[in-house]
C-alpha cells in the first residue's frame, strides 16, 4: 500500500486582486492542504486570486500559498503580494536599476513602481487550481 504524502493545512485568509490593486480584506475562507516540504513558514497562509493579470501562471479563482516576506533577497520574477498605497495586489517583482517594480505577467496593466510607504507583504510559494 502506498504511503500517504504528508499534508499541512494553512488558512485561506481572503482575496487578493490579480489586476489593479484594491483595498485588502481578510475574511477567513477555510483551509488549504499544502506540502510541508514546499510551504515551510509557520505563518504561511493562502489567498484566492481575483483577476487576470497573472495569466498564464495564476488564473482567476486560483489559490496561492504565501509565506510572509522578511526582507530576504527576491529573485527577479518572484511573485509577491504587495501593499501599494494601502491596497493589495499580486504581481511579479522586478528590480531595474534603482526602481522596484511590480509587473503583470499577462502585460494587461502597466508596471507599478514601488514607492516609499509601499511594501512587499509575502511571496507566493505555490499555486493551487480550484477542484
Amino acid at each position: 500500500m502506498p504511503q500517504a504524502l504528508p499534508v499541512r493545512w494553512i488558512p485561506i485568509l481572503g482575496v487578493v486582486p490579480g489586476g489593479p490593486p484594491f483595498e485588502p480584506s481578510v475574511v477567513p475562507m477555510g483551509t488549504l492542504p499544502v506540502s510541508p516540504a514546499l510551504v515551510r513558514h509557520i505563518r504561511a497562509f493562502a489567498l484566492r486570486v481575483m483577476g487576470y493579470s497573472m495569466i498564464p501562471v495564476i488564473e482567476d479563482g486560483d489559490l496561492i500559498a504565501c509565506e510572509p516576506y522578511e526582507s530576504e533577497h527576491l529573485a527577479p520574477g518572484t511573485i509577491v503580494i504587495a501593499l501599494v498605497e494601502g491596497e493589495t495586489t499580486v504581481k511579479s517583482y522586478v528590480h531595474r536599476g534603482t526602481e522596484h517594480l511590480l509587473v503583470a505577467i499577462s502585460g494587461s496593466i502597466k508596471p507599478i513602481l514601488l514607492r516609499e510607504g509601499d511594501s512587499i507583504l509575502a511571496r507566493v510559494v505555490s499555486v493551487h487550481k480550484p477542484a
